[in-house]
């Protein structure tokens, strides 16, 4: 299996390596086919139906490069007055990533770096947060999700909303 040297970054170099690999890996004869055992229909070792481990093309990569995001300037900025406590998240099914610097909460785009929305309503130092949907009929329907930041003496509930202007806060 020849490698190619020209590769710079080592995360590319790795990908390529195991996708030649698997590439190499994919060339021999599937032991079942060779034995005329109809593996596609019948239940997998996990799981017991076809659809449960989908079967890629031969041409799909099973690993991409990561893609690196930078941390807006101004949220820099806000971690060099850290005092107590930091941590981030992503969620991803909003879009958006999330850093807590002690008792200050900002959620952005991960995509852009942009759309910063802030929130600092709370007392204590922030210790977890978590998004969930909420319930039918609970909310106004605009609330599409709940905020949920945890202190070491409460928990809050935040609403979630987007508008079509991305300047506004999702905070509902």
């Amino acid at each position: 299996m020849a490698f190619p040297q020209d590769a710079q970054d080592p995360f590319t170099k790795a990908i390529t390596y195991l996708n030649l690999a698997a590439g190499a890996d994919n060339s021999y004869y599937d032991m079942a086919a060779l034995l005329g055992s109809d593996t596609f229909h019948d239940p997998t070792v996990s799981g017991d139906d076809q659809n449960d481990y989908p079967v890629l093309s031969f041409s799909t990569p099973q690993m991409a490069p990561p893609k690196f995001r930078m941390l807006p300037l101004e949220l820099q900025e806000k971690l060099k007055h850290l005092q107590y406590n930091c941590q981030m998240g992503v969620f991803t099914e909003i879009g958006r990533a999330w850093l807590a610097v002690d008792k200050e909460f900002f959620l952005w785009t991960y995509e852009d770096g942009n759309d910063i929305a802030y929130f600092d309503g709370l007392n204590d130092v922030i210790v977890a947060a978590a998004l969930v949907k909420p319930k039918p009929n609970i909310f106004q329907s605009h609330i599409s999700h709940l905020l949920c930041l945890a202190t070491t003496v409460e928990v809050h509930l935040l609403g979630v909303s987007f508008t079509s202007s991305s300047s506004s806060s999702p905070f509902g």
